[in-house]
């Protein structure tokens, strides 16, 4: 089946925020434009997300600057993952809500970018977090350096008892060899910034069970697209038990071969 979007019926409050015990989100009217492109579209992948979607969603209503979207693509989560979805779509015109049959993450991410409409795309996952300047930090980047695709940030990972690691720090200025700087330092998704049009040149190959974004990467950078760093941390990639990026070096790895060689051969 193909993926539906939901449309919520009304832009007020919503009856399952009370269920949920909290407040529907309200968007700030100073701050849209329903008729302007977004800045910046967000597709988030979520499967079974109930615990931390809340929380993520949070992080990007609180941006600095309102010019964004969210795509949430609901991967056929059988918890309450399409409630909390449905909700803030309910209390905030910028937030729209895609269902599909249970297909993966890659599948997701592409669903969701062939629906955004945002001048730029950043892909982040249903538990990460970003600093409410992210947005406005990345945008600089892009006005000051027109002729870029991708805008990296530094990040850090945030672990499940509350902790984080030192910042992985993308030094500011161009980055030369796209391809080798991948390879060598690899690019989490929620810290890239990535011009639409360059982002929907290339779809994830949803028949990868891992390493997807790594293989993304790759082709993104055989394209020949330009990045340009920037050394502000401004997001934070959690690292939960069972997470599909796995932290065993021989899986990564192997992961990484597999896509080495699928790479070659289209």
């Amino acid at each position: 089946l193909g993926n539906r979007v939901e449309v919520p019926a009304t832009q007020g409050g919503d009856k399952n925020a009370v269920l949920l015990g909290r407040s529907a989100p309200t968007a700030d009217p100073l701050q849209m434009d329903l008729n302007a492109e977004p800045l910046i579209s967000f597709v988030i992948p979520a499967w079974n997300a109930a615990t931390t979607l809340d929380q993520t969603l949070e992080t990007v209503s609180k941006q600095s600057l309102g010019e964004w979207e969210i795509v949430i693509v609901d991967d056929g989560s059988s918890d309450e993952t399409p409630t909390i979805a449905r909700r803030w779509a309910a209390g905030d015109s910028r937030i729209r809500l895609l269902t599909q049959q249970n297909r993966g993450y890659t599948a997701a991410r592409n669903a969701g970018l062939n629906s955004c409409h945002g001048r730029w795309i950043c892909f982040i996952d249903a538990d990460d977090l970003i600093a409410n300047t992210y947005i406005e930090e990345t945008a600089a980047r892009f006005d000051t350096t027109r002729d870029v695709d991708i805008v990296v940030c530094a990040w850090k990972y945030l672990f499940s008892d509350g902790s984080c690691s030192s910042a992985n720090i993308f030094a500011d200025g161009y980055v030369s060899q796209p391809l080798v700087s991948v390879l060598d330092k690899p690019i989490i998704f929620g810290s890239a910034v990535i011009r639409s049009a360059v982002a929907k040149r290339v779809q994830f190959d949803d028949t990868l069970a891992h390493s997807g974004d790594f293989w993304y990467w790759c082709r993104l950078a055989q394209a020949g697209v330009r990045i340009v760093g920037i050394s502000q941390c401004l997001f934070s990639y959690r690292q939960l038990p069972g997470s599909l990026s796995p932290r065993d070096p021989l899986q990564c790895l192997k992961q990484d071969l597999d896509v080495w060689t699928h790479v070659a051969q289209t």
